[in-house]
């Protein structure tokens, strides 16, 4: 009887252990199937130990069943549904998780992939022309990604003075960034200038669906999208590679708002202040997606209004002095010819 009792309490004692440990890794990795499992070990080791089971739980302990759930017929209720978030945003409110869309996998990316495929491909096979001699072929200064310094520092056109570098009336630096990678990669070849700037233009047009289904029907979203894709208007920004200015500021632009309304980060905001940056750094008229800005954030998220303007002022600032020592703000920079500044005209034409 001496050798049986020990053995007896070991047996007891692993049991315990074993529930123990059980009970550990049910809590870990499946909390809902965790009331079910303990009222049935309960009943078990009641069993095993020659106590009675009872249904009520000990005072001064809680029940066995989680508040909000009930046992029916030895199983857990289902739980409620979660409220479906309406697709289409109300003023002043936003989803608080917004998925992100994998455009490989989303068929209104492909339709907006193949309708820019079709619509844009004819124009592939031109070739430079126009002011595109000035700006790429016959400008030195592009053929290499190392005068990066100097695209910073000057106009978009290079008019043979080697003293000057790039002049002319507009500060587009990211336009002959862009230029220069091209052509240090490719070669004088116009197909991949051309293939660049309408890959832009397809993926401004998803970004505007992905920003307008937001706020109306995902149908209408992507009508709206298509109509701005394939608009006869915006054919010269597809086709003409001294339009690639409009692509860029555009599809950095929309792409800030983007980040602005699907995300809530402070890196988020500062994404998209370096996205309006590049916008302005692209064309003048990025500055339309800073007041857009700031417009959304005063009347839809006021809270991240002060970090935005204390993100946003520096690169303002940064940009109206590099333009300023790049083109100047009066006539005797030889870039202008004209009565102000709102209205420069190219050297190249005043004849």
């Amino acid at each position: 009887m001496s050798s049986v009792a020990p053995r007896l309490e070991h047996q007891d004692s692993a049991q315990r252990r074993t529930y123990a440990l059980s009970v550990t890794v049910l809590v870990v990795a499946d909390h809902d199937r965790f009331a079910t499992f303990h009222s049935r070990a309960q009943v078990i080791l009641r069993a095993l130990m020659g106590k009675k089971d009872r249904d009520r739980p000990r005072k001064g302990r809680a029940p066995a069943v989680p508040p909000g759930r009930q046992l029916h017929a030895g199983k857990p209720a289902r739980p409620p549904r979660p409220a479906q978030v309406s697709r289409v945003a109300m003023p002043g409110k936003f989803p608080s998780i917004l998925a992100s869309v994998n455009p490989l996998t989303n068929p209104p990316a492909w339709i907006i992939a193949a309708t820019g495929c079709l619509v844009f491909r004819s124009g592939l096979s031109n070739p430079f022309q126009g002011d595109d001699i000035l700006q790429i072929v016959s400008n030195p200064v592009v053929h290499s990604i190392t005068n990066i310094g100097q695209f910073f520092s000057g106009g978009t056109f290079y008019f043979g003075q080697q003293n000057i570098g790039l002049a002319g009336a507009y500060y587009r630096p990211l336009q002959t960034t862009s230029y220069s990678a091209l052509y240090t990669i490719f070669g004088p070849n116009p197909f991949f200038f051309h293939a660049f700037q309408m890959l832009l233009c397809a993926f401004s047009a998803y970004l505007l669906y992905g920003l307008f289904k937001f706020f109306i029907h995902p149908r209408l979203a992507l009508f709206l999208a298509m109509l701005f894709l394939v608009h006869p208007a915006n054919s010269q920004v597809a086709f003409s590679i001294p339009n690639l200015q409009d692509a860029l500021f555009f599809f950095f632009g929309i792409l800030a708002l983007t980040l602005l309304v699907r995300y809530r980060s402070i890196m988020s905001l500062a994404l998209a202040v370096g996205c309006l940056t590049a916008s302005l750094l692209g064309k003048e008229t990025g500055i339309f997606f800073v007041l857009m800005a700031l417009v959304y954030l005063l009347g839809w998220d006021r809270h991240r209004l002060y970090a935005f303007l204390g993100l946003i002022l520096a690169p303002i600032v940064l940009y109206v002095s590099l333009r300023a020592n790049a083109i100047g703000w009066n006539l005797n920079h030889p870039g202008f010819v004209g009565d102000s500044f709102l209205f420069p005209v190219c050297a190249q034409y005043s004849g």
